[in-house]
């Protein structure tokens, strides 16, 4: 039994084409649980992104939909995945005498007037103002501590700093995440786990600088702009919400998938780190999203493919990570990389030039052109000026671009990480 007319009515409720397609995926048992259905009514519960669960309903003869989801557009992708998943299989819906008191209270619920959106809009805004002052006063706060700390590890120096036990960084990087410094935190520990790495001094004297020049920078808050006074916050660990990122205003493009990567952050947590470059724009944007536990990703990308949407960027100084909203896709390889940067020369002016919007920029995307590989004792990419520009030491694709650069002259797309070039895709 299928009741794919009442969908497409219900489909062209969607406030906009990606929450339409995102509903699609969490329209499984795997997402749902709980389903009911009695007297023109279905409802169930819906896992979230994290391990909760929304509760979700539908009056199906009005099509008035409902959910705990602290979205304000409706129907939402969660209400609408109950939906898609009703329509296809309603045989799955087990049918009750009674309808659940809260899905009566949910749907009877009045939907909020024009001016109570704003006003409820204005109380939000004032609650996440309070909420950023009083983090900001425990970050600063953290900054006194960790500004002793590093004066102490500068003091002993860099030689003795490196061979100090796991229980030295651990008390400090405690302490950090007791008063919101969880992005320093993350900083800290891995240069213990580096230190028989040969490079490790030049690691840790470019870490300890950036974070010295952060709590230097938190403790002058009021001379910065509102964009770099975010990139403080998101440094010292921070996190801005979706909702906040999608009000910034959308750029549409044609976007070049310039590298696809997955890393495992725990057992249970994966990572997949999309760049993007915009054929208009010429600007590029980062997508970073997670799967919990083999969940499947929110949407698919394939290398080297462009996709058409809208680019939301995170509010920023120099804004490079971004949410996007894809409209269509085009699939197959294209012909060639974008025409970006023609030698080191216009991609360090670049560089410069985004380093002074965002001083503490941690990578800087770029294709660079026209490279010969050069395997010495370290990888060079060499350009047709002479400039040579070693790549990061422990790169994992090495005999890949050898062997793929042989007697030719290639285009590389990868991140300058301050130190070193990190090849991500090469065309």
């Amino acid at each position: 039994m299928s009741l794919l007319p009442l969908w497409e009515d219900i489909e062209k409720l969607s406030p906009d084409p990606a929450t339409l397609e995102r509903c699609y995926r969490l329209a499984s048992q795997r997402y749902l649980k709980d389903i009911g259905a009695a007297e023109g009514y279905i409802w169930g519960k819906i896992k979230t992104s994290g391990a909760s669960f929304y509760q979700v309903c539908w009056q199906l003869d009005t099509l008035i939909s409902a959910s705990n989801a602290p979205i304000q557009l409706k129907p939402d992708k969660y209400t609408l995945a109950l939906a898609f998943y009703y329509c296809k299989n309603p045989t799955a819906f087990h049918t009750f005498e009674e309808i659940p008191s809260w899905v009566i209270n949910y749907v009877s619920k009045k939907p909020f007037s024009e001016e109570e959106l704003i006003e409820k809009e204005a109380e939000n805004q004032r609650s996440r103002e309070k909420n950023q002052l009083k983090r900001q006063a425990e970050m600063l706060q953290g900054c006194l501590i960790l500004t002793l700390w590093l004066e102490d590890c500068l003091k002993i120096g860099l030689a003795r700093l490196r061979e100090q036990p796991y229980s030295f960084w651990e008390s400090i990087v405690t302490r950090l995440t007791d008063f919101k410094l969880n992005g320093i935190a993350s900083r800290l520990l891995p240069l213990f786990y580096q230190r028989n790495d040969e490079n490790w001094i030049q690691i840790a004297m470019k870490q300890l600088g950036e974070i010295i020049l952060f709590c230097e920078a938190f403790q002058k808050w009021d001379d910065f702009t509102s964009e770099n006074q975010q990139d403080l916050l998101v440094y010292g660990g921070a996190t801005i919400k979706k909702e906040i990122v999608l009000n910034e205003p959308h750029i549409p493009d044609d976007w070049f998938v310039c590298s696809l990567e997955y890393k495992q952050i725990s057992s249970d947590l994966n990572a997949r780190f999309v760049w993007l470059f915009g054929l208009s724009t010429k600007r590029y944007a980062q997508v970073i999203s997670y799967s919990w536990r083999g969940e499947k990703w929110e949407d698919n990308y394939e290398l080297h493919t462009r996709v058409k949407g809208n680019v939301h960027y995170y509010p920023s100084g120099f804004p490079q990570r971004a949410i996007l909203q894809i409209n269509e896709r085009e699939s197959g390889e294209i012909a060639s990389f974008p025409t970006d940067y023609k030698d080191w020369h216009s991609f360090f002016e670049s560089y410069k030039m985004a380093f002074k919007r965002h001083f503490l920029l941690e990578e800087f995307p770029g294709c660079v052109s026209q490279l010969t590989v050069l395997n010495e004792k370290s990888l060079l990419l060499l350009d047709e000026s002479g400039t040579a520009i070693e790549t990061v030491p422990d790169y994992d694709e090495k005999w890949d671009l050898v062997a793929f650069s042989e007697n030719k002259k290639v285009t590389i797309f990868g991140l300058w990480n301050g130190l070193y070039f990190i090849p991500k895709s090469y065309f």
